[in-house]
């Protein structure tokens, strides 16, 4: 295990208290006070001693004693500052994280984490940035996101294959999208399909492609206007209701889980995707009418149903999250299924998340019992739309973490998804704060509780560097490579350790795994001896059988694609060597 060190991030301006709420708690001398705001000339004062002055995000190191606090359940310490012509408390938030190289960073990340981004393609919101534009321009855009990720060492993507019953990818079943050509039902000239290419992409790169599909949802628009023949809500016409902004297919029809259940498996069986993932769109978010299921209900108790409408609409949502975990399985045990579902869940129930959490109930108005998909092991990773900042109460995003960690029986995987877009919309949030958050994640607690990774929404911001979000992610957050984490109620088969491993000079060879395909990466690591621990030192793909690395102790692991490893070999490069072969 690496050394710990406390990191106190000063992450917001608006909580002001006065010094009677001030308990005290002496952390130690050496710790990291980030300043993060839009003000400048800022001088932080704790305990009556200055600890540093500069401009907004200037890192300081504290020489002294400080003074904290728990402030709706969550850990502060807080500080004297003055800034322009005012001063004032502000309160960070206590992050027991690992030993920091920077402010806001958490030291030597972790050798297994999920690092992903989500690509939206519904209006065009990530990619393509224009379905009129050429077969060569969007898989250029592809691979653009793709080298992106690579250079900052992200391991997998979340990509959106079905935003609204049409698709990315050749299928039979459903029309190909708008979003991709113009026109629903159009195919793509050249032909190409965008599916195939990106897994391909991707996993020369060392990158997981996760198939991101929206179960009910027929049409970004309350109309058929567009919609092409072959379309589920042409098909199933009887069964397609204008919702508020949306066409919506309805949950409770057997013939439309039957024909999502079919589109789920045509693209596991014929797609080597690694995941197949849903978002938070089950039945719509409520407008504030009834959803007009009223005759499928009545269907349902003429036929014997003792169910209220309420516990049906979420029955039906939950017999289909269990098929479709089920169906996947009984093709490929290895491909994950996972759901990135509201945040919040049931504020102020006694089931659900205690004061000071408020907000939107998912439960009651999208019929979505997130929780109890994740406490029956439905779901192989969750992703909890963690879309606040750290200290608001009401939304708080460590509170709100921890209860979804608390609520976790079977141990399935916690990756929290990030509300990256409030660094450009009217919060106006600094990096900083997406940087904290995945701090958060990573506290040494909370990762013995699986949160072992984060997905961020979404990959526009990536791509565009906004704010420098990626430099960020590359020189701070993200400054290793790293295996997504290994599943271990996943039935797939162990690979044979490397075979034939050699060493000239600074280059290790091994032989091509002749596995039937059961390798997918090779994991190599390399010893710290300073600190006494392993390191994540590259991830490479199947085909690579050598690499040259500089002198020390190295372990080089075959990974399957539940990123299970091998029983490692052990390998030497001496300086001798290196000096002798080069």
């Amino acid at each position: 295990m690496q050394a710990e060190a406390l990191i106190y991030c000063l992450v917001v301006w608006m909580v002001t208290v006065s010094r009677a709420d001030i308990t005290n708690e002496n952390p130690p001398s050496g710790s990291c006070l980030c300043l993060d705001a839009s003000s400048v000339n800022i001088r932080a004062t704790a305990c009556g001693t200055v600890i540093g002055s500069g401009n907004a995000g200037n890192c300081f190191t504290y020489r002294g004693t400080k003074t904290g606090c728990t402030l709706n359940g969550v850990s502060y310490q807080f500080f004297e500052v003055t800034y322009g012509s005012g001063s004032g408390w502000i309160a960070g938030t206590y992050l027991n994280v690992g030993a920091a190289s920077s402010c806001g960073g958490s030291g030597t990340p972790p050798t297994t984490e999920f690092r992903s981004i989500f690509i939206a393609t519904a209006w065009n919101v990530d990619w393509p940035t224009s379905s009129s534009d050429s077969v060569s321009a969007q898989q250029q855009q592809m691979l653009n996101y793709l080298n992106m990720m690579q250079n900052t060492n992200m391991n997998a993507l979340v990509y959106q294959i079905r935003p609204a019953g049409d698709a990315f990818y050749s299928s039979s079943i459903e029309p190909w999208s708008r979003y991709l050509t113009g026109t629903q039902g159009q195919a793509p000239n050249p032909l190409w399909d965008p599916l195939e290419y990106t897994i391909t992409q991707a996993h020369s790169r060392g990158i997981e492609v996760h198939a991101w599909l929206n179960p009910y949802r027929a049409n970004l628009a309350n109309n058929w206007n567009g919609l092409a023949p072959n379309h589920m809500a042409n098909v199933y016409r009887q069964y397609a209701y204008p919702y508020s902004s949306y066409l919506w297919m309805d949950p409770g029809a057997q013939v439309v889980v039957d024909h999502l259940v079919s589109v789920v498996s045509d693209v596991v069986t014929r797609y080597d995707v690694d995941g197949i993932h849903f978002d938070d769109y089950f039945y719509p978010y409520s407008d504030g009418t009834q959803f007009p299921d009223t005759a499928v209900y009545n269907a349902y108790v003429a036929g014997g149903g003792q169910l209220g409408r309420d516990d049906w609409r979420r029955d039906n949502v939950n017999r289909m999250v269990q098929r479709v975990y089920n169906t996947i399985k009984g093709i490929k045990s290895s491909v994950k299924f996972s759901i990135s579902p509201f945040g919040i869940y049931r504020p102020g129930h006694s089931t659900g998340m205690p004061p000071p959490i408020a907000g939107l109930d998912p439960y009651t108005t999208m019929y979505a019992d997130s929780k109890l998909w994740l406490q029956n092991g439905w779901l192989d990773f969750f992703a909890p739309q963690l879309y606040w900042a750290i200290a608001p109460p009401a939304q708080s995003y460590p509170t709100l973490l921890d209860w979804w960690l608390d609520n976790n029986p079977r141990a399935r995987h916690i990756y929290a998804a990030n509300g990256v877009y409030k660094i450009a919309d009217t919060n106006n949030w600094p990096v900083s704060e997406i940087e904290n958050q995945i701090a958060i994640s990573r506290d040494a607690t909370r990762r013995s509780k699986q949160s072992l990774g984060n997905i961020m929404y979404s990959a526009k911001f990536f791509r565009d560097n906004t704010k420098g979000i990626t430099d960020a992610f590359r020189t701070r957050v993200y400054t290793n490579k790293a295996l997504t984490p290994a599943m271990s109620w996943l039935n797939v088969n162990i690979p044979s350790a490397p075979a034939g491993v050699t060493v000239r000079g600074r280059t290790i060879s091994w032989n091509k795994a002749d596995d039937d395909n059961l390798t997918s990466l090779w994991s190599v690591l390399r010893h710290d001896d300073s600190a006494n621990n392993w390191t994540q030192y590259d991830v490479l793909t199947s085909d690579v059988t050598s690499i040259s690395v500089e002198p020390g102790n190295y372990s080089l692991r075959a990974v399957n694609k539940a990123s299970q490893e091998s029983q490692e070999v052990l390998v030497t490069v001496s300086a001798e060597f290196v000096n002798r072969f080069g």
